[in-house]
């Protein structure tokens, strides 16, 4: 279970490739005399609008801060959008977001989205690859100093302020011969290549995981080895805010919004508030209780997570957040952190959800209604020690990748970029 903002293996392995690309950049490209060049020099936009009349059929695109990329856009129930035009894209092509160009929103379209249909808020361009490198053209507009120059010349309302196609074509990047930029992108792909082993990897020690909890425990819901108890026997539900009362209200505690919990079991502790600020209107929970989400695609999605390292021991969420805080002798956190990610109390829960379409949430009712094998506390304990193994194995194989990173890098053969996970 990676804890975001205290030096996760999976956090750290990952900051550390994408400053290597960056570093790298800087290294061959800045401080050098390369001519600049205009972005409408290199790129022509495609302007060809396509009727999109039946949208329920289409795959459709968003794009991500950050450098993120493009991504396949999910449409929830009831919300497919109405006829439009827009553009449809290729592989290839350069896309950014007018909206959110200032926090760098930009991708070169990947072969996954094919065919795919944006907005007139996405422009795309084509460009001739013989001229620039299409990893070399994304990496240079990700710049720091390439996104300032954006900021300083945006418009519109706050959170809404546009870039149009005339003004970012009038920003210059440094144009290197071919022969750099294609040594550029050959240390980019490889680096790439590299993080999405160690991802695979991270995967496969998860797998290992899941299936010991099954192994040691069966389907606590459907199947389950030990006797049932009622779900709620093993944890209090919701602690509530009692606990703070006589806490000084200028206290520094941890703020975690809903977006902070990943489906990784993260949970980003980093932001804080003071307790005066979030003591109305949040969920409370301290350090090793179990946050897990109650609105439902989050909830479907396995946003759970232990909470650790919270500043003074104290954290508030939103009240999308369900708290459940381990019984002592009873329960243990980390194996009521799988119990809570389990796929069938998902499927239990699908037909008990409450709300209205597109904004159901799982409420207290369904889990005070069911049922779960509870195993004697020495086995739990024994579980936790086995993850934690786990956890300490992952650490050891970052360490061991981080060793090896330089020679990795020098001798391995690049290959293409061909799906949205790169």
């Amino acid at each position: 279970m990676a804890i975001k903002g205290s030096g996760s293996p999976m956090e750290a392995v990952d900051e550390y490739f994408d400053m290597l690309i960056k570093s790298r950049f800087i290294e061959m490209f800045e401080d050098q005399n390369y001519q600049l060049i205009r972005l409408g020099d290199i790129l022509k936009q495609n302007t060809t609008v396509t009727k999109v009349d039946c949208p329920d059929k289409e795959t459709f695109v968003t794009l991500s801060s950050k450098g993120r990329g493009a991504k396949k856009r999910e449409i929830k129930d009831g919300k497919t959008p109405v006829a439009f035009s827009g553009y449809r894209i290729h592989a290839g092509q350069f896309i950014y977001s007018r909206i959110d160009a200032r926090n760098a929103a930009f991708d070169i379209v990947p072969e996954c989205l094919e065919g795919a249909v944006v907005s007139k808020d996405f422009p795309v361009f084509d460009f001739d690859t013989n001229a620039i490198e299409p990893v070399y053209l994304l990496h240079s507009v990700l710049q720091n100093s390439f996104i300032e120059q954006i900021q300083s010349s945006s418009f519109g309302a706050t959170n809404r302020q546009r870039i149009k196609e005339e003004t970012m074509m009038n920003y210059s990047i440094v144009l290197p011969p071919l022969s750099k930029q294609r040594e550029y992108s050959q240390f980019v792909q490889l680096t790439i290549i590299i993080k999405k082993h160690y991802q695979q990897l991270m995967d496969s020690f998860d797998i290992l995981v899941k299936s010991r909890f099954i192994e040691m425990f069966g389907d606590p819901y459907l199947s389950p080895k030990y006797q049932k108890m009622p779900f709620m026997h093993c944890l209090d539900f919701n602690p509530g805010k009692s606990e703070v009362k006589n806490v000084p209200d200028d206290l520094m505690v941890s703020f975690v919004p809903m977006d902070s919990v990943g489906t990784d079991g993260s949970i980003d502790v980093s932001k804080e508030k003071t307790l005066g600020e979030v003591r109305k209107g949040y969920t409370y929970f301290r350090d090793n209780d179990v946050v897990f989400a109650k609105i439902t695609p989050c909830f479907e999605n396995g946003k759970v997570s232990i909470a650790k390292k919270c500043r003074n021991g104290i954290g508030f969420g939103t009240t999308e957040f369900h708290v459940a805080r381990p019984k002592e002798g009873i329960s243990n956190s980390t194996w009521l952190f799988y119990l809570l990610r389990s796929d069938s109390l998902r499927m239990l829960a699908s037909g008990n959800m409450s709300g209205t379409a597109g904004q159901k949430r799982v409420q207290q009712p369904f889990f005070e209604k069911i049922s779960i094998g509870l195993p004697p506390i020495n086995e739990q304990e024994s579980f936790a020690s086995f993850v934690k193994q786990v956890d300490k194995s992952k650490f050891e194989v970052v360490q061991s990748l981080l060793r090896l990173k330089s020679k990795y890098i020098r001798t391995e053969t690049p290959s293409k970029r061909t799906d949205c996970d790169l």
